[in-house]
């Protein structure tokens, strides 16, 4: 029961600390451009800070972690998370009130982005053997802060105002982060008295894992899995973020109506993670799955341009949640197979591994949200939003004939150099025992 209460509790953090991103989202522009009356590349300026500053955090996460415990950067978040809140609620000037909302956002971001990756490796310490499952709470954590978080930021900003609504991450923060803290301080210990014994196997790890693979089959599965991630998150937040004036344009949906589209897409992504957690642990080959689910988002994507009748949105709709479904999928299932890989090539235990990947998992991401409503106002200033849509998808199909490509490669060079060591799947239990 301790490391199910652990585990949960470190979901929470996660949610909690993702609020500070998702719930200015429905207030913070409004706040900005007419509250304080700061100029709109300021406001854009200031809602990629976080972004960005979690994205290059989370690439250094692992290093710093090298000086610091797991447990001492969780605490050392806490304190710089709640503190950093009332200096953005200080009675400022609007040039003031903008440098100082700049610099919280940054020091924000930095903080989530280096606290996340040692919160998923402790996750991947208390179930090594399931990736899957620790994978998909990982994203169902942020995924349900994306859902909750601007309804509430938006219910609470209209109702009691500013100030309040932005001491409410900080507080649910605090009081979660003080509870998993406890139960991670419990936990830590226990397994303090098991740490020789993985030492030794980790030494072997290392020697099996140099002996039976090489770069030239790891590193660009690691490669391409990283821009599978960066373009994926891509597709997706550009389509998402231009879909309300794309029903509006089309098909006369109000926002409120396509805000429930997509609302019903999020569900459909959560039950795309569980899937993909569900099938990898079973033993399914992630990388087709990868390959699969990745196809089925860039059908999907490029199905939004097809000429349908104004009165079917429904069509919109059901590609939307279909794109929402292959991400998901897609995303669950590439950084577990980041993680074995990397541990394959380097020989650190599986929890380093966890750290490394999935903060490089994030900067991925983040680079793919950031850059992508970018790019996609670029192709709409050439474009129509239907072709768009084909030039999205075909982005992505690229991404799948790479994948294809390398998924043979690497079979061919597994059977000329492998030969006598019997079958991949083979391989890859013995290196990761």
């Amino acid at each position: 029961w301790l490391h199910k209460a652990t585990f949960f509790v470190c979901c929470c953090i996660i949610t909690t600390q993702y609020l500070f991103f998702t719930m200015p989202l429905a207030y913070l522009a409004n706040e900005l451009l007419h509250v304080r009356e700061i100029g709109s590349a300021i406001t854009g300026s200031i809602f990629g800070a976080f972004s960005v500053s979690l994205a290059v955090a989370a690439i250094f996460s692992r290093k710093i972690s090298e000086y610091m415990t797991p447990f001492f950067l969780i605490v050392l978040s806490v304190i710089i998370l709640t503190a950093s809140t009332p200096f953005i609620t200080l009675n400022w000037g609007s040039a003031q009130f903008a440098v100082a909302i700049v610099l919280s956002r940054i020091v924000q971001g930095f903080v989530v982005g280096i606290s996340e990756p040692q919160i998923m490796s402790i996750m991947t310490s208390l179930y090594p053997d399931k990736l899957g499952m620790v994978t998909a709470g990982f994203e169902l954590a942020a995924s349900i802060s994306s859902t909750i978080g601007p309804f509430f930021g938006g219910f609470f900003y209209q109702n009691f105002g500013f100030v309040i609504v932005t001491y409410i991450p900080a507080v649910l923060n605090l009081v979660v982060s003080t509870i998993g803290l406890v139960l991670l301080w419990i936990t830590l210990r226990q397994q303090e008295t098991a740490q020789s014994d993985s030492d030794s196997d980790d030494d072997l790890v290392k020697l099996s894992s140099r002996r039976l693979f090489s770069s030239l089959f790891i590193l660009p599965v690691i490669i391409l899995g990283m821009v599978t991630e960066t373009l994926v998150s891509m597709v997706v937040n550009t389509v998402e973020s231009f879909y309300p004036n794309f029903g509006l344009t089309y098909f006369g949906l109000r926002e409120s109506f396509t805000g429930g589209i997509l609302a019903v897409a999020g569900i459909a992504y959560s039950l795309g993670t569980i899937a993909g957690g569900y099938f990898g642990d079973k033993g399914y080959r992630r990388l087709y799955m990868i390959i699969i689910f990745l196809t089925v988002t860039a059908t999907s994507c490029m199905l939004l341009s097809c000429p349908v009748p104004a009165n079917l949105w429904c069509w919109s709709a059901l590609c939307i949640c279909l794109m929402s479904v292959g991400s998901g999928v897609t995303q669950i299932s590439i950084l577990p197979c980041l993680i074995t890989q990397y541990q394959s090539y380097t020989g650190v235990n599986r929890e380093v591994s966890s750290c490394q990947m999935s903060g490089l998992f994030r900067a991925a991401y983040f680079s793919g949200a950031f850059g992508g409503p970018i790019l996609g106002g670029l192709i709409l200033q050439v474009l129509t939003y239907k072709m768009s849509y084909i030039v999205l998808g075909s982005i992505l199909s690229v991404n799948v004939m790479l994948l294809v490509s390398i998924t043979i490669y690497n079979s061919s060079l597994l059977e000329n150099r492998f030969s006598r060591c019997g079958s991949y799947q083979n391989l890859e239990y013995r290196s990761s025992k």
